[in-house]
């Protein structure tokens, strides 16, 4: 559930056109959802540089800095040798590896067109989709006491993570979708990008047998079956 979690809020972020315009106070939402210190020490700057570009003013010139920013980060994760959540908070960031590394030319191609187009795609998706208001309402707007139901009641904290996963299967394809249309294929590199994380959980869920999967089904009874739906490809 933390890695679920942490992935949706890294994939949120990164393509929430607002996310500077609200007072988004991330430690405090990763307190309330119980991701372990060693992890959040590690991710300051990154989420700082994340907030920062999807301001969306010159994004395509500060993408490269959330890539450093990403690898300083995984280096962090990679040393938290006390730290027994690291693997799999590795997996929860290889969206962003894949964003930055492995198909980093390919969306490198794009860079004039993304310039021009990402920004109207990225608000005209995000008014159908309401991603930036679900974060907005997950945050508490920086409030403790709005975050204190989570420490204390995992059902409504699942209910609101699954509020997430709604919006942001909407959005990744809507993004796809929209930017296919003025920068293809960018859209679709973009968005199966980021959703590699999911992807991964997915494969590992078909192999870890029916017992397995059955006892994780009834941990997660009480999220939206359309959180399940970001994990497909889109077309």
């Amino acid at each position: 559930m933390k890695v679920l979690i942490l992935t949706l809020l890294i994939s949120s972020l990164i393509i929430s056109p607002e996310a500077e315009e609200f007072d988004f106070d991330l430690p405090l939402v990763l307190d309330a959802t119980g991701v372990p210190e060693c992890i959040q020490a590690c991710l300051s700057d990154l989420f700082d540089s994340a907030v920062k570009l999807l301001s969306l003013r010159n994004p395509v010139e500060r993408f490269s800095d959330l890539c450093k920013k990403y690898d300083n980060a995984s280096l962090c994760i990679a040393k938290q040798d006390f730290c027994t959540h690291s693997t799999i908070f590795e997996m929860a960031l290889s969206g962003l590896d894949e964003v930055c590394t492995e198909r980093a030319e390919d969306i490198a191609e794009h860079k004039d067109c993304l310039k021009t187009e990402l920004e109207p795609v990225l608000k005209e998706c995000d008014s159908q989709c309401h991603l930036t208001k679900v974060l907005i309402m997950l945050s508490g707007k920086g409030n403790p006491e709005g975050l204190k139901k989570f420490q204390e009641d995992h059902q409504a904290l699942q209910k609101d993570i699954a509020s997430i996963c709604v919006s942001f299967g909407c959005m990744s394809s809507c993004l796809a979708k929209e930017l296919n249309m003025y920068c293809p294929p960018a859209g679709t590199t973009i968005v199966k990008a980021l959703l590699k994380p999911f992807f991964t959980f997915s494969n590992i869920f078909e192999e870890i047998g029916p017992r397995a999967k059955l006892s994780i089904y009834r941990q997660e009874k009480f999220q939206n079956k359309n959180c399940r739906k970001t994990r497909k490809k889109p077309s």
